[in-house]
Formats: C-alpha cells, structure tokens, sequence
C-alpha cells in the first residue's frame, strides 16, 4: 500500500517511488530523506508501517517516540487488480477538496522515512485493504509533529477526508505526470 505518490513541482506533478530522495516535514524543518527502511535482512526496504502496530515493533516504536514526520503530497496512487488481469490499473488518488495530502510518517534519525498506514475506509476498499494515514487538519499535524505522548492517540483517531480517485497514466520512472521525459538524475531539492 502506498508504493507511489505524487508531488507538485515546477514542471508539474513528479511520482516518487521507494528508494528516491523526498522532502519531509519534520518538528525543525524540512528535510530531504530516502523513502524506505533497510530490512534487517539487507534484501529490501520496508516502505509503509502499520499504525495500530508500529508502536509494538522494535524497527518502529523508537521512531513513533522521536522520528514522526509529515510527507506532504498531491496524490498516492493504488492499483485495482481485476482478477485473472496480468496488470492492474493505475488510480490516483488524492482530497475531494483539492488540496494537499499530509500523510503520517516516521523517520529513523538516519535519513530515512516510511509512510503510516491504517485500514482502509469505505470509500478506498475497492481499490486496496491499506492506505496512508491522512492529517488532514493543521491541529493534528502539530499534535503528530510536537507530541510523543498524544502520536498514538492520534493515529486512533483519524477519519480520512473525502478522497477523490481517478485512472492514472500506467507510465512510470518518476517523470512529471504532465510530461513523458525520463526523471531527473539528481532530486528536485526541499525549499
């Protein structure tokens, strides 16, 4: 669950996939982070935590105490699997109202983020099980930047806002979604 998301730049609209440099807001600022844990394993890197379970994991709970950060984005994207379908089909998905997605992460103090997931609500389950976990008011992000003690009250809390889903183009790479170019060698920066 959440795999993609998309950011608004000056070219327009970029996919980020896990492994690439991603600004997140964090307590002190804007930072430029990797999306993506290293496993202890060394074969992949984990991208999503589980809300109601990151706080009993060892990989999560010093992160849900000191590393919470906020990923601000203009969409995620999902797939639909129809069965017996080789591909799925690509959705975007973003507010109903237009704006900004600020989705609950953790950061790990090294440079590296995972995006918060919780159960998904009546409006996502046709299109997956998960989705990110959405501050979608100023208060709960302060709450969820500035506060230990009230993280886990508010990931329990949260309604998602009204989303919106449309097909997305099924191309890839990281190329701005208006454009067809390859992505850009080098990360847009955090301003």
């Amino acid at each position: 669950m959440c795999g993609r998301y998309g950011v608004e730049d000056r070219d327009g609209e970029r996919e980020i996939f896990p492994g690439q440099r991603a600004c997140v807001r964090c307590a002190d600022g804007v930072r430029e982070m990797v999306w993506g844990f290293r496993r202890l394993s060394g074969h992949g890197v984990l991208v999503n935590a589980r809300a109601e379970t990151a706080g009993l994991k060892s990989t999560f709970a010093p992160c849900l105490q000191a590393g919470r950060c906020i990923v601000d984005a203009s969409c995620f994207f999902e797939w639909r699997h129809a069965q017996g379908a080789a591909r799925g089909e690509k959705y975007r998905v973003a507010r109903a109202d237009a704006e900004p997605l600020h989705m609950a992460a953790l950061h790990d103090g090294n440079g590296h983020f995972v995006i918060l997931t919780q159960a998904a609500n009546e409006q996502m389950a046709p299109l997956h099980d998960r989705m990110p976990v959405l501050l979608h008011t100023p208060e709960l992000e302060t709450l969820w930047l500035q506060s230990a003690d009230m993280a886990q009250a508010v990931l329990d809390s949260l309604p998602a806002p009204a989303l919106c889903m449309t097909p997305a183009s099924p191309r890839s790479g990281g190329a701005p979604l208006s454009a067809g170019g390859p992505a850009p060698s080098a990360s847009p920066g955090c301003l």
